[in-house]
């Protein structure tokens, strides 16, 4: 079948799932269609590649890797999988890629590796737009994050996220239900996003190695909040998980239009379920005056919320559940708010008007 497709050198578009062991030789045939833009790759069952090792990682694997020409990319499979398709098919041709992560038999799907993907793609593929990883299976029934631990691999390697700003065009970076062995990576990511202007949509919903104290995750809290809305002007879509233990009590000033985000979800941990009136005051006024043109703070918790029993992950779905009544109440004072200046602009130009 791949022999064939090499036939075919302005082919645009394609689909393949790929037989288990795949070598870079397997992959060479992708070069040859020279016009292949969009591919979706996936993989059956089978052995699968090695760990890379940290020293080389960044390293050759195949002289015919970096020339294919496809810009976007969508991947699924294991990780180890994923890491190595990326290793051969990224170039300065890429410009969007999806990866979703899944077990593929009774192990793990290799989440871990995400670091070392990320790393990769920063070193070469300097025109990405848009980076999606998503794991499918946010809740496994058995949790290797120890087994990684003991035997030392995937560690982070070093300057993983420092070199991220050499991908300054992003527009879309989204960690969805991700591990990371680093449990502060969400906190190491937010302060670099300041070096990404023209990011338009952003998803940072990492998830704990397991349930174990030390795997307690480090997460950003709702000031970093006011950095990017000074920073990341081009922003319209964020969902993130915040450390909301505590609600700033310094409130920035009002200035109208102000920032143009559209949809604000925020996954709240380690904050009281019940917040009091005035904390919710507090809340909806420092977001309102950070966003004052928000739209939207609740429906990414409605759907999730109703998928209930039925969704990936019953647990995520509870805590959308439990988060969705602090946000309905935020939303409905942040609406108040709008509504209250649309009616003090009007009356403002009715007067200027009559005046004239």
């Amino acid at each position: 079948m791949t022999s064939v497709i090499s036939h075919f050198p302005a082919l645009a578009t394609t689909s393949l799932v790929l037989p288990l062991p795949v070598t870079m030789e397997d992959l060479v045939f992708l070069n040859r269609v020279s016009g292949l833009r969009r591919l979706s790759l996936s993989s059956g069952q089978g052995p699968r590649p090695q760990f890379p090792r940290i020293e080389n990682y960044l390293g050759e694997y195949s002289k015919e890797q970096g020339k294919a020409t496809v810009a976007d990319m969508d991947m699924a499979g294991h990780g180890r999988v994923i890491f190595y398709y990326v290793a051969f098919l990224s170039s300065p041709s890429l410009r969007s890629i999806a990866c979703k992560l899944l077990r593929q038999d009774d192990s793990d799907d290799c989440a871990y590796i995400v670091p070392y993907v990320l790393h990769r793609l920063s070193h070469t593929a300097p025109e990405l737009r848009e980076i999606h990883f998503e794991r499918l299976e946010p809740e496994p029934e058995k949790e290797y994050i120890q087994w990684y631990e003991n035997n030392g691999v995937l560690q982070p390697p070093d300057a993983y996220i420092q070199d991220l700003p050499r991908l300054r065009n992003l527009t879309g970076l989204c960690f969805k239900y991700i591990p990371f062995l680093d449990r502060s990576f969400s906190v190491q990511l937010v302060a670099q996003l300041p070096n990404f202007p023209h990011l338009k949509t952003l998803c940072l919903l990492p998830l704990p190695g397991s349930k174990a104290a030390r795997h307690k995750l480090e997460l950003p809290t709702l000031e970093c909040l006011q950095a990017l809305s000074s920073t990341n002007l081009a922003l319209k879509h964020v969902t993130i998980s915040l450390d909301m233990s505590v609600i700033p009590s310094n409130i920035p000033d009002l200035s109208l239009p102000g920032h143009a985000l559209e949809e604000l979800f925020i996954q709240p941990y380690y904050h009281n379920p019940r917040l009091p009136v005035s904390t919710l005051v507090t809340l909806s006024t420092y977001l309102d005056h950070l966003f004052p043109r928000i739209s939207d703070i609740t429906s990414f918790f409605e759907e999730a919320a109703e998928d209930g029993p039925c969704s990936a992950s019953p647990r995520i779905a509870m805590a959308a559940a439990l988060a969705l009544p602090l946000w309905e109440d935020v939303a409905y004072m942040m609406n108040s708010y709008q509504v209250l200046r649309e009616k003090v602009d009007t009356l403002v130009r009715t007067s200027m008007c009559v005046e004239h």
